[in-house]
């Protein structure tokens, strides 16, 4: 070869069948002699340069889909593939899930076939080869599913301007993010709004900027996305500053879920809305994670007298959208709700400034603060009515008691009086109407409390479970139910708060990495805490654990038990042991 052929280039190409291992030796040659080199290759049906592994998706994997994972090993060197879970055990069949084996001229496979596949099936699984000397070590598959359409925020705004103001332009933001990217439109009134002289579209359409606000630019502006998938759409009324809170979503509610999953959807009755300058707040009461309670006196929100002493709750001030948004969603539900005895009740709310990130939420102040707190402070009081030669409670101890009567301790007798203590017997009561005092405070007139009993106990486990009846008919979740979140009032009624918004922070990321530490692991069923499921059935988990906090006088539930610990004994099968103040029946 002359010097320009030794440096022309010269390729060949080989085809591969898909066989365990091939060792290719390419050779070139030229005047001054020949060079080889060798390549060793696996080629598993898929596996590249793998004796076993899985054979990767070509798609992304959505909620809904019937997919299928396969673990694929060659012949020649494995005798089986096997799929394994990230417990280390066997993937076996069940109801969704099918595993199936099977063999191509080279390799064997394990097929999973997962139907209608959801979040709860996202975790790893592990493909690994046997053959009579070993097993291989596993490979790891993480499944995760793309939504179609995870959609960010739209700010909220109140704009009242009417005058050109060049220096001072309005930003309306909408921000999405999906699987594929989402395409964003803005609307004004149902018109199509592109960019001009007026408005300017900024961030992928992501930002409207409105530049001079004239009194014509008032009404609807609607955000709408789509990634091809799913559309959303998100509405801002600029002029009153209320988005789709007020007018909800009602043809979107879906009639299989619980309300508390879609109270956003709800309509704000407009209603309850109360002035704002009517309402004067006092000493706060107490505070949680999110947000605060004030005692307050509000004027003419009750027809028949001229000044209520309420409570008011609201979120903090410079509080994360999400807050707000949970608190939202709580007056939307109580809203739905109606009244009952045993649900603190709504009086009113100051909605006009939510854009703003201003919401109050007036209930009923029950005087005697919640059950948790007001054990504690009786249990030096407390009488033991249970007669120990029967182990059943001796109504006629209360007889010596100076308490006032209520007509409930005569119906709760009665029902108490039937063993069976079914569905047959309910409590019909009315409750005193000026309810004042404090959350937390010691407000109540002592001479009526001065002592708890055992009949207190059970009183109070029937209303809970009344309360409790009634939300769940409304299909409505607790998610929080514990004797901090009950409330007694006058003519010793009790009340269940702060429903319905609990599982809104406890499922989202952010809340649990900002309170870790702080869920309410000990009051919580085993699948909220292993998979964040949450039902009726959990919140009869909590009214059981409730029902201990009674009738042990509020000690705390798995005392001294660290919580790895607590949860892996109840999976085992634990339960904690009759509290002292319970009969056998209870």
């Amino acid at each position: 070869m002359d010097e320009q052929s030794h440096s022309a280039e010269y390729k060949s190409t080989v085809m591969l069948r898909p066989e365990a291992k091939s060792t290719i030796k390419c050779m070139g040659c030229n005047s001054y002699g020949c060079n080889d080199a060798r390549y060793d290759i696996h080629v598993t049906d898929g596996i590249p340069n793998e004796a076993y592994g899985v054979i990767k998706p070509k798609i992304n994997f959505h909620e809904g889909q019937n997919i299928s994972l396969v673990c694929s090993a060659v012949i020649r060197e494995f005798s089986q593939a096997v799929w394994y879970d990230d417990k280390n055990n066997k993937v076996e069949d069940s109801e969704r899930i099918k595993v199936t084996f099977e063999e191509t001229n080279f390799t064997h496979r394990a097929i999973i076939s997962i139907n209608n596949v959801n979040r709860l099936d996202e975790r790893d699984y592990y493909c690994t080869a046997n053959n009579e000397f070993h097993k291989e070590i596993p490979k790891k598959y993480s499944l995760q599913l793309n939504a179609y359409f995870v959609h960010g925020n739209i700010n909220n705004v109140a704009i009242t301007r009417f005058a050109k103001d060049p220096e001072n332009p309005v930003y309306l933001s909408c921000h999405f993010e999906g699987i594929p990217t989402p395409n964003i439109m803005w609307f004004k009134n149902s018109t199509s709004i592109s960019s001009s002289k007026q408005f300017s579209l900024e961030d992928r359409n992501q930002k409207l900027i409105i530049r001079y606000l004239l009194k014509r630019d008032s009404g609807d502006y609607l955000c709408v996305a789509e990634n091809g998938f799913w559309p959303f759409k998100e509405k801002q009324l600029v002029e009153a500053g209320h988005t789709h809170f007020k007018e909800g979503a009602v043809d979107l509610i879906n009639p299989e879920l619980t309300i508390d999953e879609q109270a956003e959807l709800l309509p704000y009755d407009i209603r309850w809305e109360f002035p704002i300058e009517k309402l004067r707040l006092d000493k706060q009461l107490g505070s949680g994670a999110f947000g605060v309670v004030y005692k307050a006196e509000a004027y003419r929100i009750l027809p028949y007298e001229s000044i209520t002493t309420v409570a008011v709750k609201t979120v903090r001030r410079n509080a994360d959208l999400m807050y707000i948004s949970a608190l939202a969603k709580e007056l939307k539900t109580m809203v739905y709700l109606g009244q009952h005895s045993n649900v603190v009740n709504l009086l009113g709310a100051c909605t006009k400034n939510i854009a703003k990130r201003e919401l109050l939420v007036i209930i009923v102040l029950c005087r005697c603060g919640n059950l948790e707190s007001y054990l504690v402070r009786h249990r030096k009081n407390f009488i033991n009515q249970i007669d120990p030669s029967t182990g059943q409670i001796d109504t006629s101890m209360r007889k010596n008691l100076k308490r006032t009567r209520h007509e409930i301790y005569e119906n709760l007798t009665t029902a108490l009086s039937d063993s069976s203590l079914n569905d047959n017997h309910t409590i019909h009561y009315s409750e005193i109407q000026n309810s004042s005092g404090s959350i937390e405070s010691s407000d109540y007139i002592e001479e009526d409390f001065l002592f708890i009993c055992t009949e207190d106990l059970m009183l109070w486990a029937y209303q809970v479970a009344n309360g409790m009846k009634f939300l769940s008919e409304r299909k409505v979740l607790h998610c929080d139910l514990a004797a901090r979140n009950i409330l007694l009032a006058e003519n010793n009624i009790v009340k269940i708060c702060d429903f319905g918004l609990a599982k809104t922070l406890y499922k989202d990321e952010n809340y649990k990495k900002q309170c870790d530490g702080k869920l309410p692991i000990r009051w919580m069923a085993i699948e909220s805490i292993r998979d964040g499921v949450f039902s009726t059935m959990s919140d009869v988990w909590s009214f059981g654990v409730v029902l201990w906090e009674f009738f042990s006088l509020a000690e705390i539930p798995y005392l001294g038990v660290g919580f790895e610990v607590m949860y892996q004994k109840i999976i085992r099968g634990y339960r904690m042991a009759q509290p002292t103040y319970a009969t056998d029946d209870m």
